[in-house]
């Protein structure tokens, strides 16, 4: 799994500026139960006045169920202390689990370029 920090303003407006960058999280490769411990901790260490976060999923996998058991219950915890978060590229079955536990659509949660996973077969 690779894990890099990185800052981009998520949306270009007037003023644009003024406004800090959005902390972001790069994920890539295969993640497990260890890497949902990683983004959690890098969630703890966000300061209180951060941008709204972004964990990018794009060239991430969550293969096994464990692993994303795990990175679901990381993201419901982070909603639901108030943590707003932006999903760039997340896997269709992470969105799926996170409707199933009522955490999406959620007022904290934006989401881009969901990737539509082929069925197996």
């Amino acid at each position: 799994m690779g894990c890099v920090p990185f800052q981009r303003w998520l949306q270009q407006t007037e003023g644009a500026a003024d406004l800090p960058p959005s902390p972001g999280l790069q994920l890539s490769g295969d993640l497990g139960e260890q890497d949902a411990a990683a983004v959690a901790r890098w969630l703890g260490e966000l300061p209180e006045a951060a941008a709204v976060p972004v964990l990018d999923f794009s060239e991430a996998d969550l293969p096994t169920g464990a692993g994303m058991a795990a990175m679901t219950a990381v993201l419901v915890r982070a909603l639901d202390g108030g943590q707003a978060l932006h999903l760039e590229g997340p896997p269709q079955l992470l969105l799926h689990n996170l409707y199933r536990v009522g955490r999406y659509p959620h007022i904290l949660l934006s989401v881009a370029n969901e990737r539509h996973d082929e069925a197996y077969g």
